[in-house]
């Protein structure tokens, strides 16, 4: 079963580097995605209620691309590898694997 998580605002949630073992599903909040360090780092993309980040490490076991920062208080479901990996082999009917893939098909594509 997904875990029900909270950030605080500027909150680091994972950073570029860090092992990735789970993704994340927007309830609340927004999230900023940075590559780099400061002062040169690069503004990814910006999160919101519905979307989902950090799942191209339910994919492979390379390091996080990008830190992910809590710029409000933020509320996620945590889907890790294992709950992943549990789910589609289940069928992968389920809503969290389809709304996971669909994000890592469009992270695909944007390539």
């Amino acid at each position: 079963m997904p875990t029900k998580v909270h950030f605080s605002a500027d909150e680091i949630i994972f950073e570029e580097g860090d092992k990735g073992d789970a993704a994340y599903l927007m309830i609340s909040g927004e999230v900023w995605l940075f590559q780099g360090s400061v002062p040169s780092q690069t503004l990814l993309d910006i999160k919101y209620k519905g979307h989902v980040f950090g799942e191209l490490a339910l994919l492979d076991n390379t390091p996080r691309v990008a830190t992910a920062t809590a710029k409000t208080d933020v509320s996620c479901m945590m889907v890790s590898r294992k709950e992943f990996e549990k789910r589609v082999a289940d069928g992968g009917s389920d809503p969290i694997v389809k709304s996971l893939i669909q994000s890592m098909t469009e992270h695909k594509l944007k390539q």
